[in-house]
């Protein structure tokens, strides 16, 4: 994904040299890393309030 964002940015002329690619990469890089890590905190979060219901319903039986 970072390698077509940084093409894309070469032939639409966003991206004038190799240290400017390098940025770029690095800054899809940071958000994916972001995304993810938020992602995974709600994910954890979910999984936390599944087991306490898991919980609960296996004291009911």
């Amino acid at each position: 994904m970072e390698i077509l964002l940084v093409s894309l940015g070469a032939i639409f002329k966003l991206v004038n040299s190799a240290s400017e690619a390098i940025v770029l990469a690095l800054q899809i890089a940071l958000i994916y890393f972001l995304i993810r890590l938020l992602s995974w905190q709600r994910d954890k979060k979910d999984a936390q309030q599944i087991n306490e219901k898991l919980k609960a319903f296996k004291k009911e039986i």
